[in-house]
Order: C-alpha cells, then structure tokens, then sequence
C-alpha cells in the first residue's frame, strides 16, 4: 500500500499531463502501480453493479390503470406503448418481468393482412395492368432459375 501522499502526488502530475512512465520515474514506482493509484479514486466513484432496481408499489399502480385504461378503449397493449404511454423510467426487459409476474398474458400479434374483396379485386386488376402493359415479355430474361434433379445431385448415380 502506498501513502496518501504518493496518490495524491500522482494524481497532481496526472492533472498536469504526465504520462504513467514519467509519473513512475519522478515517484519511483512502478508504472502500473502509478496507472493503478490513478485509477484507484475513480473506481470508488463508479456506480455500484448489482440488482436494478424493482417497479415500485405507485409504479406498479400506474401501469395496472394505464393497461385498464387501453384494454376499455379497445386499444391494443405493448409493452412500448406501455413506456410511451406511462414515460415509466424503466426497461422493457423490466417491463415484461413485471407483466409476466402479474399474471398479465402475451399474445402475439396476427401477422396476415385482412383484406375485404372489393381489395383483393382492385389488387387484381392492377397487378394484371402491371403484368400486361410494363412489362415487354418477349425482351424479359429469366437470369435466377435453378435446376432441380430428383435422382440426386450431378454426377451421382443410384443403384437399387
């Protein structure tokens, strides 16, 4: 262990612009132990790791009505909006511990487009114009076909 006059004298000459080499030779140290000296106060005022902490009970009552709120209005609940919604200081991972914890259930979302047919012919008839009248098919190549074999790949021959 070194004195607190050494830490502080590498500290000064930290502050003034010495490297760890020179802030070695002038104390008589080691350079690492100089770079460790300076490094020791800013690891003491560096966040503690650990747990993050939990939704509070206000915290908790605030998402439980805003989720009330939405699902009255029919609107549909993510944990996004959730955030949006609430301007909650927390993550979403957090979020979702939270929700899952609380018996809240996740459904994912439909992914297909509803289409009424009044759509479906419009789509119809503008992917057919497309088709029929942009398009020169007797200049149109072709350039990403493949060959399939079903006896298996080139140069293989299968012996029953």
């Amino acid at each position: 262990m070194y004195s607190d006059e050494i830490r502080r004298l590498c500290l000064k000459y930290h502050q003034i612009g010495d490297s760890y080499a020179t802030i070695a030779k002038k104390l008589d140290i080691s350079r690492s132990a100089a770079q460790n000296l300076i490094s020791y106060k800013l690891k003491k005022l560096r966040k503690k790791s650990g747990p993050k902490p939990i939704i509070g009970k206000a915290a908790s009552l605030m998402l439980r009505r805003f989720i009330a709120n939405e699902n009255t209005k029919g609107v549909k609940v993510t944990t996004r909006s959730i955030l949006r919604g609430t301007n909650a200081d927390i993550s979403k991972r957090t979020l979702n511990n939270w929700l899952s914890k609380n018996d809240f259930t996740y459904k994912k979302g439909v992914q297909n487009v509803e289409l009424t047919t009044k759509h479906r012919k419009l789509r119809v008839q503008l992917i057919s114009s497309w088709i029929h009248d942009n398009i020169p098919w007797e200049k149109a190549v072709f350039t990403d076909e493949k060959r399939f074999t079903v006896d298996g790949p080139d140069n293989w021959l299968l012996i029953f």
